[in-house]
């Protein structure tokens, strides 16, 4: 961490990261077989969103990335904004690179090429990257008094929108991870699955409660919506159970979502001109 005080170093290391993670997961899933979408299929759970879901990456990707570019520029080198959340998007960004390849080297389950230790190392990697970004978010909660426009555009609405994503994810390795060691949801696997979306949607209630900016709000909540929307989409046709949980569960996070974004003002403090 010592490297991370010089700031050139910082934002040439975060920029790095924040474009290798889109490049190593891109490429990983492109190139190594089983594919992500593979190994996640093989296991037989209501959690799994739709395979269309996945496409938000390309959306997280695209805004980390402009995370990374913004914090590059003159202006904002030696803002204590960049300074306290640098070395944690760094730390996310190194983590998400790697889960990808990681978690497709276990191999699809149930089958002679799977391998466990992979997939437990995937858990922790993930943890690694969720709990980097819950501090970036509490950090930039922190600062809220001195954030633009700007940074509500390019720190606060990636790293809120990732989290949200990565707090999703998150339960699913969990799931996959303990079906691996043996546990299993049948013969209630719906029931367990609607169980877990009530238990997501009291935390992301809570997340949505505590963000202290409309653009956090509004970033965060998108992404829980879509992600029950992928949910519902991907296993309503084999569980009217989960399907109504997940189309209850988004419309309950949209209200909570536009009920405090309106009570919170829009971004105005002071910071640095980009």
């Amino acid at each position: 961490m010592n490297l991370m005080q010089n700031d050139r170093v910082r934002q040439l290391l975060v920029l790095l990261l924040t474009v290798g993670q889109a490049a190593l997961g891109s490429w990983s899933n492109a190139v190594l077989k089983p594919s992500n979408a593979e190994v996640s299929d093989s296991y037989v759970t209501y959690f799994i969103p739709a395979g269309l879901t996945f496409a938000v990456w390309g959306y997280l990707y695209l805004i980390v990335i402009a995370y990374g570019v913004y914090q590059m520029l003159p202006a904002q080198r030696a803002r204590p904004l960049h300074r306290i959340i640098g070395p944690w998007v760094a730390l996310g960004c190194a983590a998400s690179a790697v889960w990808t390849p990681i978690f497709q080297s276990s191999g699809v389950f149930n089958t002679p090429g799977f391998r466990l230790w992979p997939l437990l190392l995937s858990l922790v990697v993930i943890l690694v990257l969720l709990v980097s970004l819950i501090r970036v978010v509490m950090l930039l909660r922190g600062q809220t008094a001195t954030l633009t426009k700007r940074d509500g555009w390019l720190a606060v609405l990636p790293f809120s929108s990732y989290l949200a994503w990565a707090s999703v994810a998150t339960i699913a390795n969990t799931t996959v991870t303990l079906m691996a060691l043996g546990w299993s949801s049948e013969p209630n696997g719906a029931l367990w699955s609607t169980v877990m979306i009530a238990v997501a949607t009291l935390i992301v209630a809570g997340v949505l409660v505590y963000n202290a900016t409309r653009i956090g709000i509004i970033g965060f909540g998108a992404v829980i919506v879509w992600a029950y929307l992928g949910i519902y989409l991907g296993n309503n046709d084999k569980s009217a159970l989960v399907g109504t949980a997940a189309l209850v569960a988004l419309t309950v996070v949209a209200l909570i979502a536009a009920w405090r974004a309106a009570q919170r003002p829009a971004l105005s403090g002071v910071g640095a001109r980009a």
